[in-house]
């Protein structure tokens, strides 16, 4: 009888620990398209005008996006340096929520 139950306990024991749940293991080749999704959240690209002058081009966008362009260092595809007035044409992404769809994903494999 004591036996009976020894068994009777173990098996308890063994289905007790026994956890039936499902892992979700998300496709590790599926790519986000960041440029895409913030396309959908974000306006159009503003356009600035600047000249570009000696020694560097400073422009700060209307949330306080500082861009730098140093001389001579924008070239086109022939690879001549351009000079004079440039088109500039951007979206500035400043809110925490922009910055986080920026990050690339990085999958750390043990």
């Amino acid at each position: 009888m004591i036996r009976y139950f020894t068994l009777l306990f173990v098996v308890f024991i063994i289905s007790a620990c026994h956890k039936d749940e499902k892992i979700f293991i998300p496709d590790q080749t599926h790519l986000l398209n960041s440029s895409y999704l913030l396309s959908r959240i974000s306006d159009a690209p503003l356009s600035y005008l600047l000249a570009l002058k000696e020694g560097k081009t400073l422009f700060r966008g209307p949330k306080n996006t500082l861009i730098e362009i140093p001389y001579q260092s924008l070239r086109d595809s022939s690879g001549t340096i351009i000079s004079g007035e440039i088109k500039l044409e951007f979206n500035e992404f400043a809110e925490k929520e922009f910055c986080y769809l920026l990050l690339r994903l990085s999958i750390m494999r043990g």
